[in-house]
């Protein structure tokens, strides 16, 4: 009789016992691999960059950092840095670009804009008059044409994006369809002087 009631006992025990081996062990397993997920604001930090490091090799620029910042509405230079504000560059391109070669360039183009008035020094030496100002800006456009179209991308991404009334009408900038002429007139030359 006490055999029969040991066995009575061991076996709920040991059934215990395996159970809480058996959750030790399924909460210490290593979960399956997962397919990667990628953050979409990390992926399009690592592209600019990545565009970034490019147009300075192609220029031979020494360039000056690139932050991301929602301090500014949309890109600019403070004369010291690249600033962009990364949550109107997705929306920018979410609105005009649905396919790769639109972003990369109309990113590039963003880029060079910005970088042409940092070269000029634009943030640091004041524009004398309005006009001064839209000429700076126009200089600026003429630059991103000209090195969009010299890195073999399609500049008509990025008058796409400067054409968009979004862009229009302020003093310092001109209306949408002078900067897509000014951007085409900055391809043309780079087109010539590869041909």
């Amino acid at each position: 009789m006490l055999r029969h009631s040991a066995r009575r006992l061991l076996m709920p025990l040991l059934f215990g016992v395996l159970a809480v081996v058996g959750l030790v062990a399924l909460a210490n397993r290593k979960p399956a691999p997962l397919e990667r997920v990628v953050d979409p604001t990390a992926a399009l930090v690592a592209e600019m960059r990545v565009l970034y490091a490019r147009i300075g090799a192609v220029l031979g620029w020494q360039l000056p950092p690139l932050v991301f910042t929602t301090a500014i509405a949309n890109a600019a230079s403070d004369g010291r840095n690249i600033l962009v504000n990364l949550p109107w560059v997705r929306a920018m391109l979410d609105k005009h670009c649905n396919e790769p070669a639109c972003a990369v360039a109309a990113i590039v183009g963003l880029l060079v804009h910005e970088l042409t008035h940092h070269v000029y020094r634009d943030a640091l030496i004041p524009a004398a008059s309005w006009e001064e100002q839209r000429a700076r800006e126009r200089r600026a456009d003429h630059n991103a044409g000209y090195v969009v179209a010299s890195l073999g991308l399609d500049p008509a991404h990025l008058e796409r994006v400067l054409g968009d009334p979004e862009f229009c009408c302020d003093l310092a900038h001109d209306p949408p369809w002078q900067r897509v002429l000014v951007v085409r007139e900055g391809a043309s030359i780079a087109w010539s002087a590869a041909a």
